[in-house]
């Protein structure tokens, strides 16, 4: 079927047809291309160029610009005097520091320190039992031993401590009493006793008799470390005689004891195999040390700890061979007894204690006879007993 025709278009359009809705308009698909040209978008105007510059450019400055400041007033020509006067007190030198305070020169003076030189501490040196051995009559030879059943630690202490002092020689004990190896050791010619003892595996005694007249002393050890167990030791000490370095014995007492580590050693070292034994006693302890010299260069010195090392406290000092019960004592230390500071009604108790801390308490020795309390008042002053009704 034939459509209609299409309406006439009015001449003048209306407006919306004429402003494009976008930038550039596209006419629709299912509508004709209007018979007219659109009209085309206004151009912009150009920018106005500037006006012509009326003045020069400026030209720049030729001088430095001012400071904001007055400048300084310049350096005088001649010099400055020096003052007459002294300098103040922060120029002045300082005070030198005072001494540090430690417990070694703050101890009392021990009134036994004794001289080398003294005529008399070389009348003592003459006539002792350790004469024989500084006049070189005779040459060291160490017999080794430990308590009954000794365990392994203890064991490889003894054998690290033979491989230190030459011509000594390691025995266990067996259960043997030590009344009767001292008459064998003088049989064989053997010049010193040495016997470890051990608690719970750890070695804590040390008894060195000194063969054939004594004397005999009793040390606590302690602080025990064998070689495996230091950090950065060195390899094993060799068979050299080593070199023996005695520190701070300076009383009578350190005096003897110093001469018994001596002894222990040969007369002349081998300066070639570069060992040192050291004993040094410090508050009344004495620390062993074994180290080895390492010559770096001609100016310059090193030393190295092969070990073992151990720490000494002198208990008791007995005249002649080692006898507990009809020794007689030159010195022993005094310990703290809980018997002198109990009251009566528990002495039998602690009698068993007070014998094991002080062998010296008179107290412990009276106590002994002790065998009913009753209504009996016991005191005791000054570690003797007093049985008052």
């Amino acid at each position: 079927p034939a459509f209609p025709p299409p309406p006439p278009l009015p001449k003048h359009p209306p407006p919306f047809l004429t402003t494009p809705p976008f930038p550039h308009p596209r006419p629709p698909s299912h509508t004709p291309a209007p018979s007219h040209t659109p009209r085309p978008f206004p151009t912009p105007a150009p920018f106005p160029t500037p006006p012509p510059l009326s003045q020069p450019p400026r030209p720049f400055p030729t001088h430095p610009r001012p400071f904001p400041h007055p400048p300084p007033p310049p350096l005088p020509t001649h010099p400055r005097p020096l003052p007459t006067h002294p300098r103040p007190f922060p120029h002045t030198p300082a005070p030198p520091k005072p001494v540090p305070k430690t417990i070694e020169n703050q101890r009392e003076h021990d009134e036994t320190t004794v001289d080398p030189t003294d005529e008399e501490v070389k009348y003592d040196e003459e006539t002792d039992e350790f004469a024989p051995y500084f006049n070189k009559q005779t040459t060291p030879k160490i017999l080794i031993t430990t308590s009954d059943r000794p365990r392994g630690r203890t064991v490889k202490f003894t054998e690290q401590l033979s491989s230190i002092i030459p011509n000594s020689h390691v025995y266990y004990r067996r259960g043997l009493a030590l009344k009767k190896i001292i008459p064998q050791c003088i049989a064989r010619d053997f010049t010193d006793l040495i016997v470890l003892n051990e608690d719970r595996k750890v070695a804590n005694g040390l008894i060195l008799s000194h063969l054939p007249d004594g004397p005999t002393a009793h040390f606590k050890m302690s602080n025990v470390r064998l070689r495996k167990e230091m950090k950065r030791k060195g390899k094993d000490p060799t068979e050299h005689q080593p070199e023996v370095i005695l520190n701070n014995f300076t009383t009578r007492l350190g005096h003897s004891i110093g001469r018994m580590f001596a002894s222990l050693f040969p007369h002349e070292p081998q300066f070639t195999g570069r060992q040192v034994a050291t004993f040094h006693n410090q508050r009344d302890y004495i620390f062993f040390r074994f180290h080895r010299y390492l010559f770096k260069s001609e100016k310059r010195v090193g030393i190295q700890e092969l070990g073992p090392r151990f720490t000494l406290k002198l208990r008791s000092l007995q005249k002649g061979t080692f006898d507990s019960k009809y020794g007689e004592y030159e010195w022993v230390h005094k310990v703290p007894c809980r018997f002198c500071n109990t009251p009566g009604l528990r002495l039998l108790s602690l009698l068993r204690d007070c014998r094991m801390v002080n062998h010296s308490c008179k107290g412990a020795r009276r106590i002994s006879s002790v065998r009913v309390l009753g209504a009996v008042r016991r005191k005791c002053i000054l570690g003797v007993l007093l049985l008052t009704p």
